[in-house]
């Protein structure tokens, strides 16, 4: 597909950006396709407050993708969006763990 957006240049950033991508999407979809029955029992077994710090990290992992094409603003802004959420989900995880020893 980048190939065809660049009309054939094997250097351009966008063929990179392209190949990265479909590459991604393709090993993720391999992973969720094979181990599809134990992801649900995973995600169904955690509380809230756990699955909030396991979308933060998602987040900030996701700050990565911006880093490699050069946005470091963005790529930035989203890190900090995610560190705030899993530090959100750590604080309410434990207030629960603490209420729950008394």
């Amino acid at each position: 597909m980048g190939l065809l957006l660049t009309f054939g240049n094997y250097y351009s950033e966008l063929t990179y950006v392209f190949a990265i991508v479909f590459i991604a999407v393709a090993l993720l979809g391999l992973l969720l396709s094979s181990y599809k029955d134990r992801l649900k029992d995973d995600v169904t077994e955690i509380g809230t407050n756990e699955r909030v710090l396991h979308i933060g990290v998602i987040i900030a992992g996701l700050s990565i993708a911006a880093f490699s094409v050069s946005a470091f603003l963005e790529g930035f802004i989203i890190l900090v969006i995610g560190v705030v959420i899993a530090v959100a989900g750590v604080l309410r995880l434990s207030a629960r763990e603490g209420s729950s020893h008394r």
